[in-house]
């Protein structure tokens, strides 16, 4: 789905979002459960051991290959979620569910904030882009549509990893194109503006953290429900 898919986004508008109920208990509709900028501030509360302390001055990619780092730790975790026995009655079974998917979320908490540094400096490096607002606006549309339906307590390891990877092998490669289109105009080359792929580069920074954002607001939503069953 594109940032711009006008059916999907009239199809969201006129869906009547309420609070719904799993097995008798009532929740916040999951789009509420966890703002963008919550999950972000969550995330820098992490000491990233290769973070940068000039946060203005680095670029996007300095960013996006620090997200990247951190992949093999947010994939292990999401599997490990995956693998839990909801219906076990063992003795404090609720407590350690809640504590591995709490595990989850600071992963995804962590990757998303890096991440976020990366779509805010790609967007203060191309003004014409729309500005930060607009990849936030972005980003929460996206992250909505993925979320939509989504069954609880339920496996998403491999949606999460299928969507989040192809998003960042798209900005990676975009970032390619745009290094050229800029080398080519700055020898005179006809070629693709860099604003073009610069734009592919947006998009594809605002589907990763909206993957990463869904993800999170399901996972939280999960927590929810594993704390009212065992109350």
């Amino acid at each position: 789905m594109t940032l711009y898919d006008r059916a999907q986004e009239d199809r969201l508008s006129r869906r009547d979002l309420h609070s719904i109920k799993i097995s008798g208990v009532p929740f916040r509709n999951v789009a509420a459960a966890l703002t963008l900028s919550e999950l972000v501030l969550q995330g820098e509360h992490d000491e990233h051991p290769h973070a940068p302390s000039d946060v203005g001055g680095v670029n996007m990619l300095e960013w996006l290959g620090l997200v990247v780092g951190e992949m093999p730790y947010l994939i292990s975790s999401a599997r490990t979620v995956d693998d839990i026995n909801w219906r076990s009655t063992a003795p404090n079974a609720a407590e350690m569910h809640v504590a591995l998917i709490d595990a989850l979320a600071q992963q995804l908490a962590t990757s998303a904030a890096l991440l976020h540094h990366a779509l805010m400096a790609h967007h203060r490096a191309h003004p014409a882009l729309g500005g930060e607002d607009k990849a936030i606006e972005d980003v929460e549309f996206l992250s909505h549509a993925l979320v939509e339906d989504h069954p609880p307590l339920w496996r998403r390891s491999e949606l999460m990893q299928g969507g989040y990877v192809t998003a960042l092998a798209a900005a990676v490669q975009a970032s390619g194109r745009l290094c050229d289109a800029r080398v080519d105009r700055a020898n005179g080359v006809a070629g693709p503006a860099p604003d073009v792929a610069a734009g592919v580069v947006a998009d594809a920074l605002a589907r990763a953290l909206a993957t990463l954002l869904g993800h999170a607001r399901l996972n939280a939503r999960d927590r929810e429900i594993v704390q009212a069953r065992a109350s």
